[in-house]
């Protein structure tokens, strides 16, 4: 081997060493390990279309939500925001029902080796909504829900956005419907 293939030789393993490392790092070790700590999607959502969603016109719910930033929450509740909309086939495409936009909180519990959601959390209507919310949820997450400034009301309106979108691409998909 040339001096030079040695340095590429060299230079190669270091970096491989160094992914390898990297990669494992990363990964949860098996003593003590909690990941994933909670539901997963799959479960929130089947939760969420079961227990929050709702229908009026025989449709079938679909539901997507984005976990909010809450790090002095419990533990044990995943802190939401849920979006729900109804679907019916209406003339070969979709056409929406009732739906809801709202914050949720999700208490779950360990079981069978997983989680499992064993309740939830929202706020109330009207006047109570304001109370409710700090009753229900961490500071922490009280501006993602009530959003004070126009900068935040526009990210809020950009997560409700993309939520619905992603509900509908749910439901297109269960009905093996193309894009509109």
């Amino acid at each position: 081997m040339t001096r030079r293939s040695v340095i590429w030789l060299v230079i190669w393993l270091v970096v491989a060493a160094a992914l390898l490392a990297g990669c494992r790092s990363a990964a949860p070790e098996a003593e003590g390990a909690d990941v994933p700590e909670g539901p997963s999607a799959e479960q929130v959502e089947v939760y969420l279309a079961e227990h929050v969603g709702f229908t009026s016109r025989d449709g079938e719910v679909f539901c997507a939500y984005v976990p909010l930033e809450a790090e002095d929450g419990a533990e044990d509740t995943l802190y939401a925001w849920a979006h729900c909309q109804e679907y019916v086939l209406e003339r070969g495409g979709l056409a929406r029902g009732s739906g809801i936009s709202v914050p949720v909180a999700l208490e779950f519990r360990r079981a069978n080796g997983g989680y499992e959601i064993v309740g939830h959390r929202a706020p109330r209507d009207g006047a109570l909504y304001g109370e409710d919310v700090e009753a229900i949820f961490p500071r922490g997450a009280w501006a993602q829900i009530n959003p004070q400034g126009r900068a935040d009301r526009v990210r809020k309106n950009d997560r409700v956005g993309s939520l619905e979108r992603d509900a509908e691409a749910r439901a297109r998909a269960h009905w093996g419907i193309g894009a509109p």
